[in-house]
């Protein structure tokens, strides 16, 4: 029989492949540029077939510097007739630094090719109108998808007035997220918990609910060798159960930036409470005795969160999903069932997810999944 050849995967253009390049490089600093979303330059000298990378820069810890003055400065000279690739336009205005768009200007680079645009109202489109204006070619919309992947918390909050919301859930092969008002059971191996904790370190915050942070007593951070310091900013929605004065979270408040999201009428109440803890506090809205999410997100948005992971139980990922606040799902689940976990077998009070691993929730499709160790991981993003 003969056998049918199989296609070959199409062949990316030169343009194609460094910006791939400045996409992975702009990951490094994912949830550390503060209000300012992490992104890459990369400075391409030399004439066609005889190239090179002779400068690279990405968006600094904290947001400034930006990529492009970094990467000119590492490719000195060599920038007058090169190409830049930039994952996210050059910015058009003027803030602590001048625009980029003046940079690259006066650099005298010869070609600009960007993925993404920004949707900044002080941008949009207007640096890649300085550039034209400027004589410099312009390319746009090179790898544009994959580019919003990377970006797409801050393109939510500046599109959605939101962060990008993910909810993350581990459970059992047969679908329990654990014990009802019983400590944390360990439903995920160590592979995928390290997954969970390099996640955390690029995320800009993480919220729970007040009861998993009462039974659980979870620290939220990256316990990552070495990325310890990228751990998120910590958020506990309080209804009716406020986090005690002598939990975990609270007593490290000093190390970790916390904030209580209580409703407004507590809010004095708690301030005085927690007065010497170094907590923050963001006062909410409520909604039939529960703080109202949506403007909750919007207040985290307006503090300069792009990114929040959402670690919390059943109740508080019910909230977010039945107000269409999750735009992104990880699923952790385990080759286990519940019956199987040591705790599980003297109490049959178990908390079942929704659905059953395998379902996927309305309005959702299937991204990607990877196996770590024993657990499978699902990605589920919202249509």
């Amino acid at each position: 029989m003969k056998k049918t050849a199989k296609s070959a995967a199409p062949k990316l253009t030169q343009d194609q492949r460094y910006m791939h390049a400045a996409i992975r490089y702009a990951r490094r600093h994912a949830g550390v540029t503060g209000t300012n979303p992490s992104v890459a330059c990369l400075i391409v000298a030399g004439e066609k077939g005889n190239q090179w990378i002779a400068g690279r820069g990405i968006t600094a810890v904290g947001g400034r510097p930006h990529a492009e003055p970094v990467a000119l400065e590492e490719a000195g000279k060599f920038a007058k007739g090169a190409t830049a690739y930039v994952t996210l336009e050059p910015c058009a205005h003027h803030g602590a630094t001048p625009p980029c768009a003046t940079t690259l200007i006066e650099a005298g680079v010869e070609r600009v090719v960007v993925a993404q645009l920004d949707p900044d109202g002080r941008v949009n489109s207007k640096g890649l109108h300085m550039l034209r204006e400027a004589g410099i070619k312009v390319q746009k919309n090179i790898e544009t998808e994959e580019a919003a992947w990377g970006l797409r918390g801050y393109l939510s909050r500046k599109t959605k007035s939101r962060p990008w919301v993910i909810l993350k859930l581990a459970v059992t092969a047969d679908g329990y997220l654990g014990l009802r008002g019983a400590a944390n059971i360990a439903i995920s191996g160590p592979v995928a918990n390290a997954q969970t904790h390099l996640l955390r370190a690029r995320m800009d915050a993480i919220l729970v609910g007040s009861g998993t942070a009462i039974i659980d007593e979870p620290a939220l951070t990256c316990r990552l060798s070495g990325l310890e310091n990228r751990s998120p900013i910590r958020i506990f929605v309080e209804n009716d159960k406020p986090v005690p004065t002598n939990s975990k979270a609270i007593k490290t408040a000093s190390r970790v930036e916390t904030f209580i999201a209580c409703p407004q009428e507590k809010l004095e109440e708690r301030k005085q409470q927690l007065a010497g803890t170094h907590c923050k506090f963001i006062a909410c809205d409520t909604r039939d005795g529960k703080i109202a999410l949506p403007e909750l997100l919007a207040d985290l948005a307006d503090t300069g969160i792009s990114t929040l992971m959402v670690e919390g139980g059943k109740k508080i990922a019910e909230s977010f999903l039945e107000n269409m606040l999750v735009d992104e799902i990880l699923l952790y689940v385990s080759r286990d069932k519940m019956a199987d976990k040591p705790k599980a077998k003297t109490n049959a009070n178990w908390i079942s997810w929704p659905t059953l691993p395998d379902a996927i929730p309305e309005g959702f499709h299937i991204k990607g999944h990877w196996q770590y160790g024993t657990d499978k991981a699902i990605r589920m993003v919202r249509d």
